[in-house]
Parts: C-alpha cells; structure tokens; sequence
C-alpha cells in the first residue's frame, strides 16, 4: 500500500510541472494567527488521506485482476514498481521487444477496462 500511495503522490507531482507557484499568502488560512505567526493553520498534508490510499489499492488490484496471465501480472508490477523495460525483460527473462510487446496488451486491456 505504501508504494501505491507513494506512486500515486509522484504522479500528482509530475502532473502538475506546470503549475504556477504562488506566495504563502495565496493560500487559504494565510496571513497571522493571534501571535503574528505566519498562518497556513488549514494547508493540507502532501500525503494522501487514508481512503484515498485504499481507493488506489483497490482500483489497482481490479486491474491486475484483468490480466488473466501470471506473466502479464508481473510485468505490470515490476513496471509499476520502476523497473524499466530492460531490467524488466531480464528478471523475465525474455527479450526487450518482447516485454514492450506485452506492455502494449496490458495498456490496451486497462484501456478496455475504464472505458
């Protein structure tokens, strides 16, 4: 589960590269508290809320239910957990064409999935 919540912190990050960065004072709760501290008293927390870490663990393991092959299994995994294509062809122990080859059926059953 941790490395579920971790990776999906990681997407969220690259996903929003493009994001403007603002001042403290842009967000909500800003300004001083009744002591002249800087405020951000309602800023949330990086980490995703406990639900929200469950929902990405149950969403994943229905996908890799729709891979009927232990093999497919696998491969999504090693590839979810940061291996590339080529460390992944080796713990495989298959060719590298093969491994993108079998990525490919698994983005297309995914695909085929959330549709």
């Amino acid at each position: 589960m941790k490395i579920t919540e971790r990776k999906a912190i990681d997407l969220v990050r690259r996903n929003i590269s493009g994001a403007v960065v603002k001042g403290e004072s842009a967000l909500p709760g800003a300004g001083h508290d009744s002591e002249g501290r800087p405020g951000g008293r309602h800023v949330r927390s990086p980490e995703p809320t406990p639900e929200f870490a469950a929902q990405l663990v149950e969403d994943f393991r229905r996908l890799l239910e729709c891979l009927d092959d232990a093999e497919l299994r696998s491969i999504a995994l090693w590839k979810f957990e940061g291996y590339t294509n080529a460390e992944v062809a080796a713990r495989a122990g298959c060719a590298l064409a093969t491994v993108e080859r079998r990525l490919r059926l698994i983005r297309k059953i995914w695909e085929r999935e959330l549709a």
